[in-house]
């Protein structure tokens, strides 16, 4: 799958609403500090602020 093909419908379905929503709003809510397309490794990275401290995502 190339970055392109990462529609809202496409993420929602991959993750699920629940997990979706709470990413949605982390990034709403401007705890998402960095967001990165790794095209070698077909991934999406972010560093989020959370409630404990900052934690990486993929």
């Amino acid at each position: 799958m190339k970055l392109t093909d990462y529609t809202e419908a496409a993420i929602k379905q991959l993750t699920g609403s629940t997990i979706f929503g709470r990413g949605n709003d982390y990034y709403k809510e401007g705890m998402v500090m960095s967001l990165e397309y790794d095209s070698a490794n077909d991934t999406i990275d972010a560093q989020v602020a959370g409630n404990y401290g900052d934690y990486e995502v993929s």
